[in-house]
């Protein structure tokens, strides 16, 4: 049995993880059913009887979790669905709404039976796994000179560098507070390069300040961490300078980023540019909206590549501002908390929401979205109750073996009480001295 639930938040994030992804290049769904739609669903639907599971057969030791997460995405939800009933597109537009409720209870059922940290940790290997075996269908691809995509199925570039980037980031995490192994050093190697090979210029930008973000959080770096980060500096400063990796990942084939962002801020302004009387403003057009129409090109439609900009075009102003509350609220709480992934957490976040600007996933069921629930269930104030407050990363940690009243009640404190009263510590007991 206790192998089993050690393996089993794996095969629920894997199913997640497996009937989110895109599975198709360019289809957006509309409506309707096809083999596509019911395995997703079928996926989706099994993963969430897992959690159920699992939470059922831990009960009466299940973690505290917030509802704030929860009421905040159902009112997103709820204007969103408003929204497709002035459009006319309810069906499509209650799918994904469906859809969106089925991984946000998933997450939170495996959240209660496992935890915050555990959690984070068997979803980061996950997102590491299902990313690599996706990426290694398209190593044809990245060898010729393309970037590295998904064949089977036909994933993006920049969901295979969310899925490996944000599993390089717990790596790192680990790895730069001395937790190494050769089998990790491997993976994390095989994780970064992966992020690479796909020209994913929001990720690896977002990964580097998520990283930079995570090492301020070390109150006294190793020996061997300063040696790597004082070897890798000079080392990236001569790529960058005197090769033309930067060039191309900026250009990427000849002025591709300039009409990428020409093309982004076309349809953005499109959005943005909505009379303030018109009910779409305010409450948006439905879930279903991934395309929005443009004036003066020689296209017709275009892609919403930012998960605000879609807020905005899906639930309006006030679905819009519903999301916002919920990601700074999400932000304030990350800073504040403490323990061992005190570093992490923040950090992921930090690389959610740089992405979040540039890339869709927090409207819609993703595993972008998938990440940034967990995260936000793990610093809503039931959570952080359990945590030890985050303490200054600039103080010097404490010399070994000092003991003051400002320890008390944290890991320190109780370890010096069981050394001091080996036959039990606790407040206001007297214990007779050894004769």
């Amino acid at each position: 049995m206790r192998r089993y639930t050690a393996v089993l938040p794996y095969a629920i994030w894997l199913l997640v993880l497996i009937s989110l992804v895109p599975w198709r290049k360019g289809v957006y769904y509309d409506g309707g059913a096809d083999p596509v739609v019911v395995s997703k669903a079928v996926l989706q639907i099994g993963a969430l009887l897992l959690a159920v599971s699992w939470a059922g057969m831990r009960a009466g030791r299940l973690h505290a979790l917030g509802a704030r997460t929860f009421l905040l995405m159902g009112l997103f939800l709820a204007l969103g669905t408003v929204g497709s009933l002035q459009a006319g597109s309810v069906p499509a537009s209650t799918v994904l709404s469906v859809r969106m409720i089925l991984l946000v209870a998933t997450v939170g059922f495996v959240m209660k039976a496992a935890g915050g940290p555990k959690a984070l940790g068997t979803l980061l290997v996950s997102m590491g796994l299902v990313g690599l075996l996706i990426g290694a269908t398209g190593i044809g691809l990245a060898i010729s000179g393309e970037r590295l995509r998904g064949t089977v199925p036909e994933v993006p570039p920049n969901v295979i560098a969310l899925l490996c980037g944000a599993s390089a980031l717990g790596a790192l995490h680990r790895l730069a507070r001395g937790k190494s192994s050769p089998a990790m050093a491997a993976a994390t190697a095989a994780l970064v390069v992966a992020v690479a090979a796909t020209g994913s210029r929001t990720g690896i930008m977002a990964g580097l300040l998520a990283f930079i973000v995570n090492l301020l959080y070390i109150r006294r770096p190793s020996p061997r961490l300063m040696g790597t980060l004082l070897t890798a500096i000079p080392a990236l400063f001569a790529v960058v300078a005197f090769t033309p990796v930067l060039t191309g990942l900026l250009l990427r084939s000849g002025g591709g980023s300039i009409s990428t962002l020409n093309s982004r801020t076309i349809a953005w302004q499109a959005v943005l540019s909505m009379p303030a009387d018109r009910w779409e403003r305010w409450i948006g057009s439905g879930l279903d909206v991934k395309t929005v129409s443009v004036a003066g090109q020689y296209w017709e439609s275009q892609v919403l590549d930012s998960s605000w900009v879609s807020a905005l075009a899906q639930a309006g102003l006030l679905g819009t501002a519903v999301l916002g509350i919920l990601a700074v609220a999400t932000l304030i709480g990350a800073f504040r908390r403490g323990g061992p992934d005190a570093g992490l957490v923040p950090a992921m976040l930090i690389f959610i929401l740089v992405r979040s600007f540039l890339e869709n996933g927090l409207t819609e069921a993703s595993p972008a979205l998938t990440l940034f629930v967990v995260l936000a269930l793990m610093v809503e104030p039931a959570a952080l109750a359990g945590t030890p407050p985050r303490t200054n990363a600039f103080r010097p940690a404490p010399l070994r073996g000092e003991f003051s009243r400002r320890q008390t009640g944290t890991a320190s404190a109780k370890s010096y009480g069981a050394l001091a009263h080996p036959t039990g510590f606790a407040a206001g007991q007297r214990t007779k001295a050894p004769r």
